[in-house]
């Protein structure tokens, strides 16, 4: 079984990115399968997944950096 990932990622200002992830299956596949996919995605890189708490924790650290001095030089 497959599944499409789309992420957005919206800047809405220094410090701050609103971000969207998406799932797209094949609307062909049994509801059962399509059921599936939604829990495996959510599990893997919903809010609580495997994969997407380590993502967020890291662009907070990104934000974070930016507000240093030698970032400010550049600016």
């Amino acid at each position: 079984m497959k599944f499409r990932l789309i992420r957005v990622s919206q800047p809405r200002g220094p410090t701050l990115t609103e971000s969207h992830t998406m799932c797209f299956v094949d609307k062909a596949l049994a509801p059962e399968l399509r059921e599936r996919a939604r829990m495996d995605f959510i599990l893997s890189f919903g809010p609580s997944g495997m994969f997407e708490v380590e993502d967020g924790e890291m662009w907070g650290e990104v934000a974070e950096v930016l507000r240093g001095y030698m970032a400010r030089q550049w600016i």
